[in-house]
């Protein structure tokens, strides 16, 4: 699995969805939006209010076995 990127070092593409680290929330799944900058929660669509301070690139998904 990829190491944690910290946003001050590199962002990710937008509109990726991407793991994020929030402190006093946790990891979550979450994108980027390029038309504002914010991060918005995948489930929800809402803007995240906490600073992200990490993020990494989702796994594959699993294969067919």
């Amino acid at each position: 699995m990829s190491e944690w990127i910290r946003v001050k070092d590199r962002l990710p593409e937008t509109w990726v969805e991407v793991l994020v680290f929030v402190p006093d929330v946790g990891c979550e799944v979450a994108w980027l939006c390029g038309s504002t900058g914010f991060w918005r929660w995948v489930w929800t669509g809402e803007s995240i209010i906490n600073d992200v301070t990490h993020w990494m690139p989702l796994p594959e998904p699993p294969g067919e076995e």
